[in-house]
């Protein structure tokens, strides 16, 4: 009973044909990574052989949105501030609310301005903002104010200030930080009151950050967040977080 294979011209053993099946890593899109929209859908309709990203794409891109690598080409450090390990204290309630809503792309406003004292989280918030908006795919930039000043002005012996420019301007979602109108005294007040308004304009997600008192910030700047359609502004009230937890360490007061 034992069959013993035909041996083939070349001296190979014939064997049984099999089809080659490739070891896919996804058999929904066969590693191709996207899906054609040809289901459910009649030939003449708009999304009929649209391209959808595979579950597998969107898993990827996830993970590769949280690599310290990607993080640090948003303006990022590798391991950035959460809304989960927010010390939430009186006073931060308006502002947290306020980013965690936008940051879910559920608010019925793009443009936020907040506000207050130093050291009282507003920092905080403002990484955990970008770090959310970014996880839930849409590509979010952040810059401490002085440091996108820097930025610009190092384009100047290459003259690709406008070039610089047009990319904050057309960048889906960006935070500035830390505002204070003396870092736009010597040079750069045109081309930040240009680049609140093209996003303005455009209706791009933008956060601003500030712990200077709303008459401090120029009116061109703020009247854009004050626009009841697109814009909100909300107040950090705490008090300095670092000033209270010495405090509570030197002289035992409660948290």
């Amino acid at each position: 009973g034992i069959t013993i294979p035909t041996p083939s011209p070349s001296g190979t053993p014939n064997r049984p044909w099999k089809p080659y099946e490739p070891d896919y890593k996804c058999q929904r899109c066969r590693d191709m990574g996207w899906l054609a929209v040809n289901y459910d859908v009649d030939i003449h309709h708009p999304d009929f052989s649209r391209q959808i990203p595979c579950d597998c794409t969107i898993q990827r891109e996830a993970a590769e949105r949280q690599t310290p690598e990607y993080l640090h080409s948003r303006g990022l450090p590798a391991n950035p501030k959460t809304f989960d390990n927010f010390a939430k204290r009186r006073g931060t309630e308006q502002m947290l609310a306020a980013c965690q809503k936008l940051a879910s792309g559920t608010a019925p406003y793009i443009f936020l301005l907040a506000y207050g004292g130093v050291g009282n989280g507003k920092s905080h918030l403002a990484q955990a903002f970008a770090r959310a908006v970014n996880l839930r795919g849409l590509d979010c930039r952040y810059y401490e104010v002085a440091d996108m000043i820097a930025l610009l002005k190092s384009a100047i012996p290459s003259n690709a200030v406008e070039e610089r420019f047009q990319e904050l301007s057309i960048c889906p979602a960006l935070v500035l930080d830390d505002f204070k109108p003396d870092y736009l005294r010597d040079w750069g007040a045109d081309l930040f009151e240009r680049l609140i308004s093209a996003r303005y304009r455009d209706q791009r997600v933008t956060l601003l950050i500030s712990n200077v008192d709303l008459p401090g910030i120029p009116e061109r700047i703020r009247s854009r967040f004050a626009d009841p359609e697109i814009g909100r502004i909300v107040l950090n009230s705490a008090t300095d977080y670092r000033l209270r937890v010495a405090a509570v360490g030197e002289l035992g007061l409660p948290k």
